[in-house]
C-alpha cells in the first residue's frame, strides 16, 4: 500500500518537473524573439537579391577587372545563389578571371546569379569590363612602336617643318624612346629646331626613335623637311639718281621698321632720310621723310625703336670749322610724322659714332665720341619717354685712345650698360692691342658708375662691333692680322654680365679660304641665336655679302649664305623682329648712282 502511494507521488512529482521544464523554455524563447514574425521564402529570396554585391580584387570596379572575383554562395536570409557567365572563358562561374590576351582589347562580360529558397527564386545580372591582360616587353615595344609620332606645330607636317617638334620621350605601354638625329643642328635630339640659312633650298633630316623596355627593343625612323631660311631677291629701297650711303634698318615690337640712310644731293651735301615699313601692309610706304633740312652735312645715321612703333633717329651733322655735332628726331607712331630736328649737345667739339637704344618703357640712351684726337671723349644723353624730353649730355669717359665702336644694352627697368673699345697706350706701329670697356647707367640713381676694363684683344686684333645679345650678355668679335697683314683669321669671346667672365677666345672661320672679310656685325633672331654678318671680298666681282648663325655649343660658324647680288654690295646692315624675320640694307652703285637695296627674310 505504501509502495503504492510513493510511485504516484513520484509520477505527480516528475510531471511537475516536466511542465515546469517546458514552461521555462517557452518563456525563453519569446523573451529572445519577442515579436519576430516568420519569414517566407518569397521574402528571403527579394531580400537578399536586393542587397546581392560582387566583390573586387585590388583597385578594381566593374568597369576594370583585372583579378578574380568574390560570387556569394549564400544569403543571410538562407538563401542559396548559383552563377552564371556570358563566357566562362573570361569568368567563370566560381569568379576566377583570365584577360583577353593583349590586342584584343578589353572584354564585356555578363555574369547572372540565381537567388533562391524553397520554391522561390529570382536572378539579378551584372555587367563587367574586363581589361585586356598587360603587353610583355616585346608586346610593349611592339605596340608603343607602332603607335610613336611626331607632334608638329600648327601649320606645320613632316614636309614642312617651321618651329621645334615634340618628340615623346615614352610610350602608353611604359616603354621608353630615345631619338637620335641624322643632322643635329637642324634637328636636336630633343626637338629643337633651328632652321639653317639656305639659297632657298630645305633640308631633309632623319630622325631615328629607338623604343625599349627590359631587354627587348626596335627602333623606327622618320624622314622629315625642314624649310630653309632664305633672303629674298634684290630689291631697290631708294633711289633718286644721287648717291645714297650708309643704311640702318631696325623693328618695332610688331613687326614695323624705319630705315634711315644720308643722301648726298646735288650740291654734295649730305640730308638724313627715313622710309617706314607697315607690317600690317607687308610693304614699305611710298613717301621718303626728309629728317632735317640744314644746308651741312649730315651723316652717320642710326635709329632704334620702341615697343609701340615709336623711333628716334640720331646722326652727325657739320657746324662749320671742321665741327660736327649730334642731332635727334623722333617720330611718334600715334601721328605718324617726324619731330624736327633736335640738338643733343652743344659742347663745341667734333663728334661722331653716335648710337641709340630703347628700353622697354620707351626711355632711351644716345652715346657718341666726341674731341679732338689729342682728348677724346664718350658722351651719353637720356631720352625720358614720360615728358618726352632729353637729360642733356654728360662725359662718360675722357680718354685719349677711346676708339670707336659704342654700344649700349639697356634693361626693362631702365638701366644700362655702354661699351667701347680703345687703342692700348702700350701699342707700337706694326704691333697694337684693342680694350674694351663699360660702363653702367643705374636708373634709380640717375647716375653713370666708373667705367671697368672688360677684355684686352690679341696682339693685331681689331675689334669688331660689339654684338649685346641678352641679360647685357656681349659677343666680342675680333680679326687678328698675321704680322705682315697677309692673312687674317675671326675669333669671338663671349662675355657674361652675370659671372663677369670672357670665355676664352674660339676661332670662327679664316677667310672661308678666300679674300679678306670685314664689317662682322650681330643681331639676334627670335630664337635668340647669335647672327653674323660680313663683307666678304672677292677677286672675281669685289665684295658679297654673307650671314650665318653662330653655334654657340661648338663655338662657330654654322655655314653661311649669301645675302644680295654678287658684284660689289657694301655696308650691309640687318635686324630681327620678335617672329624671326628680318631686313638687311646695303649700299650699291650699279654706275648711275648709289642707291639702297634691301633683301627680307621670312621667317614662314
Amino acid at each position: 500500500m505504501l509502495s503504492k502511494f510513493k510511485f504516484a507521488a513520484a509520477i505527480i512529482c516528475s510531471m511537475a518537473l516536466s511542465f515546469t521544464a517546458c514552461d521555462n523554455s517557452a518563456e525563453s524563447e519569446i523573451s529572445e524573439n519577442p515579436s519576430k514574425p516568420a519569414i517566407t521564402d518569397s521574402e528571403a529570396v527579394s531580400s537578399d537579391a536586393a542587397v546581392l554585391a560582387i566583390t573586387f580584387g585590388a583597385s578594381d570596379s566593374a568597369d576594370s577587372v583585372t583579378t578574380s572575383l568574390t560570387l556569394p554562395a549564400s544569403g543571410i536570409n538562407g538563401t542559396t545563389i548559383t552563377w552564371t557567365s556570358s563566357d566562362s572563358s573570361i569568368i567563370e562561374k566560381n569568379g576566377a578571371v583570365t584577360r583577353p590576351a593583349f590586342g584584343t582589347g578589353d572584354t564585356v562580360i555578363t555574369l547572372t546569379a540565381t537567388v533562391s529558397r524553397g520554391d522561390e527564386a529570382t536572378t539579378v545580372s551584372f555587367t563587367l569590363t574586363v581589361k585586356e591582360a598587360a603587353p610583355t616587353d616585346a608586346e610593349a615595344v611592339s605596340e608603343d612602336a607602332e603607335k610613336t609620332v611626331i607632334r608638329y606645330s600648327e601649320g606645320d607636317d613632316s614636309s614642312s617643318i617651321t618651329s621645334s617638334i615634340v618628340l615623346p620621350e615614352s610610350g602608353a605601354n611604359g616603354t621608353s624612346i630615345t631619338w637620335t638625329s641624322s643632322n643635329s643642328s637642324v634637328i636636336a635630339q630633343d626637338g629643337t629646331v633651328i632652321r639653317p640659312y639656305t639659297d632657298g633650298s630645305d633640308t631633309e633630316v632623319t630622325l631615328s626613335a629607338t623604343v625599349s623596355k627590359g631587354d627587348e627593343s626596335t627602333s623606327s625612323a622618320f624622314t622629315v623637311t625642314v624649310k630653309g631660311l632664305h633672303w629674298s631677291s634684290a630689291e631697290v629701297l631708294f633711289d633718286n639718281g644721287y648717291n645714297a650711303y650708309r643704311p640702318e634698318v631696325a623693328f618695332d615690337g610688331t613687326g614695323n621698321a624705319i630705315c634711315v640712310w644720308h643722301l648726298n644731293n646735288e650740291s654734295s651735301y649730305g640730308s638724313i632720310y627715313a622710309k617706314r615699313y607697315n607690317a600690317s601692309e607687308g610693304a614699305w610706304e611710298s613717301d621718303d621723310t626728309l629728317l632735317e633740312t640744314s644746308d651741312e652735312n649730315a651723316t652717320y645715321p642710326k635709329i632704334a625703336l620702341d615697343n609701340e612703333g615709336n623711333a628716334i633717329c640720331v646722326w652727325r651733322q657739320h657746324e662749320g670749322l671742321n665741327i660736327y655735332s649730334i642731332y635727334a628726331a623722333r617720330y611718334s607712331s600715334s601721328e605718324g610724322t617726324w619731330s624736327t630736328a633736335e640738338l643733343l649737345e652743344n659742347t663745341d667739339e667734333s663728334t661722331d659714332y653716335p648710337t641709340i637704344k630703347f628700353d622697354r618703357n620707351g626711355n632711351a640712351i644716345c652715346t657718341w665720341r666726341g674731341g679732338d684726337y689729342a682728348s677724346l671723349k664718350i658722351y651719353a644723353n637720356i631720352f625720358n619717354a614720360s615728358d618726352k624730353s632729353w637729360k642733356g649730355a654728360e662725359v662718360l669717359d675722357s680718354d685719349n685712345y677711346v676708339y670707336d665702336n659704342l654700344q649700349i644694352s639697356l634693361d626693362s627697368n631702365g638701366d644700362a650698360v655702354c661699351y667701347w673699345i680703345t687703342m692700348d697706350p702700350d701699342s707700337t706701329e706694326g704691333h697694337f692691342f684693342m680694350n674694351v670697356y663699360s660702363q653702367k647707367y643705374n636708373s634709380s640713381e640717375q647716375a653713370w658708375d666708373k667705367k671697368t676694363l672688360l677684355f684686352t684683344g690679341a696682339e693685331n686684333a681689331y675689334i669688331s662691333p660689339l654684338g649685346i645679345y641678352k641679360n647685357g650678355n656681349i659677343l666680342c668679335p675680333y680679326i687678328v692680322y698675321s704680322e705682315d697683314y697677309s692673312s687674317v683669321n675671326y675669333y669671338v669671346s663671349l662675355y657674361s654680365r652675370i659671372d663677369d667672365t670672357w670665355t676664352e677666345p674660339s676661332l670662327v672661320e679664316n677667310n672661308f679660304g678666300e679674300g679678306r672679310n670685314f664689317g662682322y656685325q650681330l643681331a639676334l633672331d627670335a630664337d635668340e641665336k647669335i647672327i653674323c654678318m660680313w663683307e666678304q671680298y672677292n677677286a672675281v666681282n669685289g665684295y658679297d655679302i654673307y650671314v650665318s648663325r653662330y653655334n654657340l655649343t661648338i663655338g662657330a660658324l654654322d655655314g653661311r649664305t649669301r645675302v644680295g647680288p654678287s658684284n660689289g654690295p657694301s655696308d650691309p646692315k640687318f635686324a630681327f623682329d620678335n617672329n624671326g624675320n628680318a631686313f638687311c640694307v646695303w649700299q650699291y652703285n650699279p654706275g648711275s648712282g648709289t642707291r639702297i637695296y634691301i633683301s627680307r627674310l621670312n621667317n614662314q
